[in-house]
């Protein structure tokens, strides 16, 4: 293997890595619920994982999918 070149064994995490970070505010608006309630369910370990970026919380858009598709009480009764 030459100078400077790195192999991959993991794809789907460089995909992971590659995927643009969203705002709490874009949360927020995606979910429809308020940035305050964001704030509490992170302080409270409930809702999507959240990432810290300096000062800054970031989310995956896969973690929002995923939490939704797995976490997620819809409420519904059938």
């Amino acid at each position: 293997m030459g100078r400077g070149r790195t192999t991959v064994e993991k794809p789907d995490e460089v995909l992971v890595l590659s995927e643009r970070l969203w705002s709490i505010t874009e949360v927020s608006t995606y979910l429809g619920v308020p940035v305050g309630t964001l704030y509490q369910w992170r302080s409270r370990r409930m809702g999507p994982v959240g990432l810290r970026v300096g000062n800054h919380v970031r989310y995956r858009p896969s973690e929002i999918a995923r939490w939704l598709r797995e976490d997620c009480d819809d409420g519904a009764q059938h």
